[in-house]
Protein backbone atom coordinates (compact mmCIF):
# COMPACT_ATOMS: atom_id res chain seq x y z
CA UNK A 1 0.00 0.00 0.00
CA UNK A 2 2.59 2.41 0.95
CA UNK A 3 4.34 1.61 -2.58
CA UNK A 4 1.18 2.97 -4.36
CA UNK A 5 0.68 5.48 -2.65
CA UNK A 6 4.56 6.51 -2.96
CA UNK A 7 4.09 5.73 -6.84
CA UNK A 8 0.73 7.53 -7.04
CA UNK A 9 2.49 10.60 -5.33
CA UNK A 10 5.54 10.61 -7.40
CA UNK A 11 3.67 10.35 -10.65
CA UNK A 12 1.54 13.43 -9.74
CA UNK A 13 4.64 15.48 -8.85
CA UNK A 14 5.82 14.12 -12.57
CA UNK A 15 3.13 15.63 -14.19
CA UNK A 16 3.41 18.94 -12.28
CA UNK A 17 6.93 19.18 -13.15
CA UNK A 18 6.20 17.73 -16.94
CA UNK A 19 3.52 21.10 -17.39
CA UNK A 20 5.90 23.91 -15.86
CA UNK A 21 9.41 22.48 -18.13
CA UNK A 22 6.71 22.30 -21.34
CA UNK A 23 5.81 26.21 -20.61
CA UNK A 24 9.24 27.25 -19.66
CA UNK A 25 9.99 25.38 -23.17
CA UNK A 26 7.47 27.02 -24.88
CA UNK A 27 7.97 30.72 -22.88
CA UNK A 28 11.60 30.27 -23.97
CA UNK A 29 10.84 30.03 -27.55
CA UNK A 30 8.16 32.54 -28.10
CA UNK A 31 10.41 35.20 -26.50
CA UNK A 32 13.53 34.49 -27.81
CA UNK A 33 14.30 31.94 -30.53
CA UNK A 34 11.37 32.54 -32.98
CA UNK A 35 11.71 36.48 -32.39
CA UNK A 36 15.88 36.37 -33.36
CA UNK A 37 14.19 34.13 -36.61
CA UNK A 38 12.25 36.43 -37.68
CA UNK A 39 9.15 33.36 -37.12
CA UNK A 40 7.13 35.46 -34.92
CA UNK A 41 3.93 34.97 -37.72
CA UNK A 42 4.36 31.50 -37.15
CA UNK A 43 4.41 31.64 -33.12
CA UNK A 44 1.03 30.72 -32.83
CA UNK A 45 1.35 27.21 -34.91
CA UNK A 46 5.19 26.49 -33.96
CA UNK A 47 4.07 26.95 -30.49
CA UNK A 48 1.45 23.94 -31.00
CA UNK A 49 3.73 21.60 -32.73
CA UNK A 50 6.84 22.23 -30.40
CA UNK A 51 5.03 21.62 -27.21
CA UNK A 52 3.32 18.31 -28.97
CA UNK A 53 6.90 17.53 -29.42
CA UNK A 54 8.34 18.20 -25.79
CA UNK A 55 5.41 16.56 -24.47
CA UNK A 56 6.03 13.06 -26.34
CA UNK A 57 10.14 12.75 -25.76
CA UNK A 58 9.17 13.81 -21.98
CA UNK A 59 6.45 11.24 -21.64
CA UNK A 60 8.68 8.99 -23.52
CA UNK A 61 11.59 9.25 -21.10
CA UNK A 62 9.58 9.47 -18.41
CA UNK A 63 7.47 6.02 -19.18
CA UNK A 64 10.38 4.48 -19.52
CA UNK A 65 11.61 5.68 -16.30
CA UNK A 66 9.14 3.17 -14.85
CA UNK A 67 8.18 0.75 -17.16
CA UNK A 68 12.09 -0.57 -16.63
CA UNK A 69 11.56 -2.37 -13.77
CA UNK A 70 8.26 -3.50 -14.74
CA UNK A 71 10.51 -5.33 -17.49
CA UNK A 72 13.00 -6.51 -14.90
CA UNK A 73 10.21 -7.94 -12.54
CA UNK A 74 8.21 -9.70 -15.23
CA UNK A 75 11.65 -10.95 -16.26
CA UNK A 76 12.51 -12.32 -12.92
CA UNK A 77 9.29 -13.93 -12.54
CA UNK A 78 9.82 -15.42 -15.65
CA UNK A 79 12.90 -17.32 -13.90
CA UNK A 80 11.00 -18.20 -11.32
CA UNK A 81 8.30 -19.88 -13.25
CA UNK A 82 11.39 -21.53 -15.20
CA UNK A 83 12.97 -22.92 -12.25
CA UNK A 84 15.80 -20.65 -12.19
CA UNK A 85 15.62 -19.21 -8.71
CA UNK A 86 18.50 -16.57 -8.96
CA UNK A 87 17.76 -13.01 -9.32
CA UNK A 88 18.66 -11.87 -13.34
CA UNK A 89 21.78 -9.86 -14.01
CA UNK A 90 21.91 -6.31 -14.62
CA UNK A 91 22.74 -5.88 -11.26
CA UNK A 92 24.29 -2.61 -12.19
CA UNK A 93 21.52 -1.54 -13.87
CA UNK A 94 19.09 -1.85 -10.49
CA UNK A 95 21.96 -0.86 -8.00
CA UNK A 96 23.60 1.84 -7.36
CA UNK A 97 27.34 0.83 -7.79
CA UNK A 98 28.14 3.81 -4.81
CA UNK A 99 26.00 2.88 -2.12
CA UNK A 100 24.66 -0.93 -3.45
CA UNK A 101 20.91 0.70 -3.08
CA UNK A 102 18.12 0.53 -5.43
CA UNK A 103 18.38 3.16 -8.42
CA UNK A 104 16.00 6.37 -7.96
CA UNK A 105 13.43 4.17 -10.84
CA UNK A 106 13.43 1.04 -9.02
CA UNK A 107 13.08 2.48 -5.27
CA UNK A 108 9.32 2.79 -5.55
CA UNK A 109 8.97 -1.13 -6.16
CA UNK A 110 11.23 -1.97 -3.00
CA UNK A 111 8.58 -4.06 -1.77
CA UNK A 112 8.10 -6.14 -4.80
CA UNK A 113 12.22 -6.61 -4.85
CA UNK A 114 11.72 -7.61 -1.24
CA UNK A 115 9.29 -9.85 -1.58
CA UNK A 116 10.10 -11.18 -4.84
CA UNK A 117 13.95 -12.08 -3.01
CA UNK A 118 11.99 -13.72 -0.02
CA UNK A 119 10.21 -15.83 -2.45
CA UNK A 120 13.49 -16.92 -4.66
CA UNK A 121 15.41 -17.52 -1.73
CA UNK A 122 12.63 -19.88 -0.75
CA UNK A 123 12.26 -21.33 -3.65
CA UNK A 124 15.64 -22.13 -3.86
CA UNK A 125 16.06 -23.67 -0.44
CA UNK A 126 13.01 -25.91 -1.53
CA UNK A 127 14.43 -27.10 -4.49
CA UNK A 128 17.97 -27.98 -2.55
CA UNK A 129 15.50 -29.88 0.11
CA UNK A 130 13.74 -31.27 -2.88
CA UNK A 131 17.13 -32.57 -3.99
CA UNK A 132 18.63 -33.65 -1.16
CA UNK A 133 15.38 -36.09 -0.10
CA UNK A 134 15.11 -37.41 -3.71
CA UNK A 135 18.74 -38.21 -3.03
CA UNK A 136 18.12 -39.66 -0.04
CA UNK A 137 15.36 -41.51 -1.10
CA UNK A 138 17.28 -43.12 -3.75
CA UNK A 139 19.76 -43.95 -1.46
CA UNK A 140 17.24 -45.88 0.55
CA UNK A 141 15.76 -47.50 -2.01
CA UNK A 142 19.12 -48.80 -2.61
CA UNK A 143 19.65 -49.89 1.22
CA UNK A 144 16.06 -51.27 0.66
CA UNK A 145 17.31 -53.35 -2.25
CA UNK A 146 20.12 -54.37 -0.65
CA UNK A 147 18.05 -55.61 3.17
CA UNK A 148 15.64 -57.68 0.62
CA UNK A 149 18.65 -59.63 -0.87
CA UNK A 150 20.21 -60.08 2.43
CA UNK A 151 17.25 -62.53 3.98
CA UNK A 152 16.16 -63.84 0.72
CA UNK A 153 19.73 -65.44 0.20
CA UNK A 154 20.01 -66.66 3.64
CA UNK A 155 15.98 -68.12 3.27
CA UNK A 156 17.02 -69.37 -0.31
CA UNK A 157 20.54 -70.98 1.07
CA UNK A 158 19.66 -72.50 3.70
CA UNK A 159 16.27 -73.78 2.43
CA UNK A 160 18.04 -75.56 -0.26
CA UNK A 161 20.59 -77.37 2.13
CA UNK A 162 17.42 -78.65 3.91
CA UNK A 163 15.77 -79.70 1.05
CA UNK A 164 19.18 -81.03 -0.34
CA UNK A 165 18.99 -85.21 -1.13
CA UNK A 166 22.60 -85.43 -1.06
CA UNK A 167 22.60 -85.09 2.94
CA UNK A 168 21.49 -86.08 6.13
CA UNK A 169 20.80 -82.96 8.82
CA UNK A 170 20.89 -83.87 11.83
CA UNK A 171 17.83 -82.24 14.14
CA UNK A 172 20.04 -79.52 15.72
CA UNK A 173 21.01 -78.68 12.49
CA UNK A 174 17.73 -78.26 10.91
CA UNK A 175 16.61 -76.47 13.87
CA UNK A 176 19.52 -73.86 13.41
CA UNK A 177 18.30 -73.70 9.55
CA UNK A 178 14.88 -73.00 10.36
CA UNK A 179 15.79 -70.63 13.59
CA UNK A 180 17.91 -68.23 10.64
CA UNK A 181 15.04 -68.73 7.88
CA UNK A 182 12.77 -67.65 10.17
CA UNK A 183 14.45 -64.91 11.51
CA UNK A 184 15.01 -63.44 7.90
CA UNK A 185 11.15 -63.89 7.23
CA UNK A 186 10.36 -61.76 10.36
CA UNK A 187 12.40 -59.17 9.07
CA UNK A 188 11.65 -58.92 5.91
CA UNK A 189 7.59 -58.98 7.00
CA UNK A 190 8.67 -56.33 9.15
CA UNK A 191 9.90 -54.26 6.22
CA UNK A 192 6.48 -55.02 4.24
CA UNK A 193 4.83 -53.87 7.43
CA UNK A 194 6.65 -50.81 7.76
CA UNK A 195 6.00 -49.80 3.72
CA UNK A 196 2.50 -50.40 4.13
CA UNK A 197 2.20 -48.61 6.99
CA UNK A 198 3.91 -45.31 5.90
CA UNK A 199 1.91 -45.70 2.77
CA UNK A 200 -1.61 -45.32 4.50
CA UNK A 201 0.24 -42.37 6.71
CA UNK A 202 1.33 -40.96 3.15
CA UNK A 203 -2.26 -40.93 2.09
CA UNK A 204 -3.20 -39.58 5.58
CA UNK A 205 -5.10 -42.58 6.25
CA UNK A 206 -3.55 -43.66 9.86
CA UNK A 207 -6.00 -46.26 10.90
CA UNK A 208 -6.39 -45.32 14.62
CA UNK A 209 -8.77 -47.16 16.73
CA UNK A 210 -8.08 -46.03 20.21
CA UNK A 211 -9.36 -47.53 23.56
CA UNK A 212 -8.59 -47.01 27.15
CA UNK A 213 -6.18 -48.99 28.84
CA UNK A 214 -3.36 -49.56 31.19
CA UNK A 215 -0.56 -47.87 30.00
CA UNK A 216 1.98 -49.11 32.93
CA UNK A 217 0.79 -53.09 32.05
CA UNK A 218 0.72 -52.49 27.89
CA UNK A 219 4.72 -51.59 28.09
CA UNK A 220 5.61 -54.29 30.78
CA UNK A 221 4.31 -56.80 28.21
CA UNK A 222 5.69 -54.74 25.45
CA UNK A 223 9.41 -54.91 27.28
CA UNK A 224 8.73 -58.26 28.26
CA UNK A 225 8.06 -59.55 24.10
CA UNK A 226 10.97 -57.28 23.37
CA UNK A 227 13.50 -58.99 25.91
CA UNK A 228 12.28 -62.57 24.34
CA UNK A 229 12.96 -61.30 20.90
CA UNK A 230 16.59 -63.34 20.37
CA UNK A 231 18.14 -60.41 18.81
CA UNK A 232 17.82 -58.73 22.29
CA UNK A 233 19.81 -61.70 23.83
CA UNK A 234 23.14 -60.20 25.64
CA UNK A 235 21.21 -56.55 26.22
CA UNK A 236 19.58 -55.61 29.55
CA UNK A 237 16.22 -54.25 29.61
CA UNK A 238 14.70 -52.23 32.69
CA UNK A 239 11.13 -51.53 33.26
CA UNK A 240 10.92 -48.34 36.01
CA UNK A 241 7.69 -46.68 37.00
CA UNK A 242 6.60 -44.98 40.41
CA UNK A 243 2.93 -45.55 38.67
CA UNK A 244 0.56 -48.62 39.54
CA UNK A 245 -1.44 -48.06 36.60
CA UNK A 246 -1.88 -44.86 34.06
CA UNK A 247 -5.23 -45.34 32.38
CA UNK A 248 -4.94 -43.46 28.71
CA UNK A 249 -6.95 -43.64 25.56
CA UNK A 250 -5.04 -45.71 23.24
CA UNK A 251 -4.82 -47.81 19.76
CA UNK A 252 -2.91 -50.88 20.99
CA UNK A 253 -1.75 -52.11 17.83
CA UNK A 254 -0.04 -49.41 16.92
CA UNK A 255 1.24 -48.21 20.36
CA UNK A 256 2.67 -51.59 20.11
CA UNK A 257 4.40 -50.92 17.13
CA UNK A 258 5.52 -47.56 18.29
CA UNK A 259 7.66 -49.12 21.53
CA UNK A 260 8.65 -51.88 19.43
CA UNK A 261 10.03 -49.70 17.05
CA UNK A 262 11.98 -47.58 19.78
CA UNK A 263 13.67 -50.64 21.99
CA UNK A 264 14.73 -52.57 18.72
CA UNK A 265 16.39 -49.36 17.44
CA UNK A 266 18.20 -49.26 20.70
CA UNK A 267 18.92 -53.12 20.42
CA UNK A 268 19.63 -52.60 16.58
CA UNK A 269 22.44 -49.81 16.83
CA UNK A 270 24.10 -50.43 19.90
CA UNK A 271 26.45 -53.72 21.20
CA UNK A 272 25.71 -56.36 22.69
CA UNK A 273 25.85 -55.50 26.77
CA UNK A 274 23.99 -52.23 26.20
CA UNK A 275 21.59 -51.39 29.31
CA UNK A 276 18.26 -50.13 27.81
CA UNK A 277 15.63 -48.64 30.92
CA UNK A 278 12.44 -47.53 30.12
CA UNK A 279 10.56 -45.29 32.41
CA UNK A 280 7.33 -44.15 32.98
CA UNK A 281 5.92 -41.05 34.93
CA UNK A 282 2.70 -39.08 34.99
CA UNK A 283 3.58 -35.39 34.22
CA UNK A 284 0.50 -33.26 34.81
CA UNK A 285 -2.33 -34.36 31.92
CA UNK A 286 0.43 -36.28 30.14
CA UNK A 287 1.75 -40.33 30.48
CA UNK A 288 5.34 -39.57 30.10
CA UNK A 289 7.69 -42.82 28.37
CA UNK A 290 11.73 -42.56 28.04
CA UNK A 291 13.50 -44.70 26.31
CA UNK A 292 17.23 -44.86 27.68
CA UNK A 293 20.23 -46.50 26.82
CA UNK A 294 24.29 -46.45 27.39
CA UNK A 295 25.13 -46.92 24.25
CA UNK A 296 27.14 -45.55 21.47
CA UNK A 297 24.71 -42.72 20.77
CA UNK A 298 24.63 -40.17 18.23
CA UNK A 299 26.91 -36.82 16.14
CA UNK A 300 24.66 -33.99 15.60
CA UNK A 301 23.67 -34.94 11.93
CA UNK A 302 22.33 -38.19 13.01
CA UNK A 303 20.08 -36.57 15.41
CA UNK A 304 19.07 -33.60 13.23
CA UNK A 305 17.77 -36.24 11.03
CA UNK A 306 16.93 -38.80 13.13
CA UNK A 307 12.80 -38.82 12.71
CA UNK A 308 13.26 -37.92 8.75
CA UNK A 309 11.61 -40.42 6.75
CA UNK A 310 14.44 -42.56 4.72
CA UNK A 311 17.44 -41.44 6.79
CA UNK A 312 19.11 -44.30 7.92
CA UNK A 313 21.96 -42.92 9.75
CA UNK A 314 23.67 -45.88 12.57
CA UNK A 315 25.58 -45.72 15.47
CA UNK A 316 27.45 -49.32 14.76
CA UNK A 317 28.70 -51.20 11.92
CA UNK A 318 25.59 -53.24 12.83
CA UNK A 319 25.20 -55.40 9.17
CA UNK A 320 21.56 -54.46 8.78
CA UNK A 321 20.80 -50.44 9.42
CA UNK A 322 17.29 -50.61 9.25
CA UNK A 323 14.43 -49.41 7.18
CA UNK A 324 14.86 -45.97 7.88
CA UNK A 325 11.03 -46.04 8.40
CA UNK A 326 11.02 -47.03 12.02
CA UNK A 327 11.41 -43.61 13.77
CA UNK A 328 9.77 -41.28 11.08
CA UNK A 329 6.61 -44.02 11.54
CA UNK A 330 6.67 -43.87 15.47
CA UNK A 331 6.61 -39.96 15.24
CA UNK A 332 3.38 -39.89 13.10
CA UNK A 333 1.87 -42.43 14.89
CA UNK A 334 2.44 -40.79 18.37
CA UNK A 335 1.23 -37.28 16.66
CA UNK A 336 -2.11 -39.06 15.86
CA UNK A 337 -2.65 -40.14 19.62
CA UNK A 338 -2.45 -36.39 20.22
CA UNK A 339 1.30 -36.26 21.80
CA UNK A 340 4.94 -35.56 20.58
CA UNK A 341 8.48 -37.02 21.14
CA UNK A 342 11.64 -35.82 21.39
CA UNK A 343 15.82 -37.56 21.34
CA UNK A 344 18.33 -36.03 23.08
CA UNK A 345 22.25 -38.36 22.36
CA UNK A 346 25.81 -37.73 22.31
CA UNK A 347 28.27 -39.89 20.91
CA UNK A 348 29.79 -42.39 23.15
CA UNK A 349 27.27 -41.22 25.91
CA UNK A 350 23.89 -43.03 24.58
CA UNK A 351 20.67 -41.89 23.74
CA UNK A 352 17.31 -41.00 25.60
CA UNK A 353 14.03 -41.40 23.37
CA UNK A 354 10.90 -39.66 25.20
CA UNK A 355 7.79 -39.70 24.13
CA UNK A 356 4.39 -37.85 25.70
CA UNK A 357 0.20 -39.11 25.50
CA UNK A 358 -2.12 -36.93 26.46
CA UNK A 359 -4.47 -38.63 29.57
CA UNK A 360 -7.44 -37.24 28.64
CA UNK A 361 -7.62 -38.51 25.15
CA UNK A 362 -11.44 -39.77 24.46
CA UNK A 363 -12.16 -43.29 22.99
CA UNK A 364 -12.94 -43.66 19.39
Amino acid sequence: MKTIIRLAAFLMAGFLVMMVAIGLFMSLIVEELLPALGLMEYASESEFYVMIAVAFLFCACFGWYFVKPGFYIQKWIRHLAEGIYQQPEMDHKVYSKRTGKLRSSYVYFAGVFKNLHILTDKLEQSKKEHQRLEKMKQEWISGISHDMKTPLSYITGYSTLLLSPDHTWSREEQQQFLAEIHEKARYMQDLISDLNLTLQMNERNIPLVRTRGDLVEFIRRVVADIASDPRANGYHLELHTKEDSLEIGFDAKLLYRICQNLLMNAIVHNLPGTRIEIHISKMDSEAKVDISDNGAGMDDVTLQHLFQKYYRGTSTDAPVAGTGLGMSIARQLIAAHGGRVEAESQAGLGTTISFWLPLSASDE
